[in-house]
């Protein structure tokens, strides 16, 4: 069973734009490096004053670069490039940790995350690169995933979305059915998002079924 951790923090990406329109809110969806050493962070933008946050966006210092992938009432999808190379954020330390993002909102006043972590251990390393980085790390809830079914493989839900949509579409048969745009756009995401979710996402039903087999063999 996994340790669910929900904590609080303070980000400082994006503030300045989340603090010039304090009535949106910001939705995490996905992020990762690029192979060109990029940040990308794919997220909702929640709320009525999408002109007012788009305009803060171009003045913001951690935003390099943005685009809108997909548009609903009163939410957008980003696909951002942060300002910063690998080594200026604390992802690559969930990546060391096995530590996966749940879920996490942002807003002008701090930042809710909600992770899954292997162990107390873990999540105690995760406590004090958070904590250095950004000063700090509140914890609101901390409980044992409940073995089901639906629990015991640790794809995210956008994760699990994009998997049973290339099924769905064709994109794994041989010869493919759809291709990886064709895919991303049932889904309202680019290309290159869709591709990460797939690659993570199979990642890890991989290490939740044939490597724990083989684990459990040994």
């Amino acid at each position: 069973m996994g340790l669910i951790a929900e904590y609080d923090t303070q980000l400082t990406q994006l503030l300045d734009t989340l603090q010039a329109v304090p009535t949106m809110t910001v939705r995490h969806d996905e992020i990762y490096f690029t192979p060109d050493r990029s940040v990308k962070w794919i997220f909702w933008a929640c709320g009525e004053q999408q002109s007012e946050f788009e305009a803060a966006l171009d003045t913001d210092p951690t935003v390099e670069q943005y685009r809108v992938t997909a548009e609903i009432p009163h939410q957008r999808l980003y696909s951002v490039t942060l300002v910063g190379s690998p080594e200026d954020f604390t992802l690559s330390v969930f990546n060391e940790l096995d530590i996966q993002i749940l879920d996490a909102t942002h807003s002008y006043d701090g930042t809710t995350v909600r992770v899954r972590c292997p162990s107390r251990e873990t999540l105690s390393k995760l406590r004090e690169t958070i904590e250095a980085k950004y000063g700090k790390f509140v914890v609101r809830r901390l409980y044992r995933e409940e073995t089901s079914d639906m629990s015991r493989y640790s794809v995210t839900e956008p994760q699990r979305e994009a998997l049973l949509c290339a099924l769905e579409h064709g994109h794994f048969e041989v010869p493919r059915r759809s291709d990886l745009r064709t895919v991303a756009s049932k889904l309202g995401i680019s290309d290159q998002a869709l591709s990460s979710r797939l690659r993570r996402g199979t990642a890890t039903l991989l290490r939740d079924t044939l490597a724990q087999k083989t684990t459990n063999e040994e």
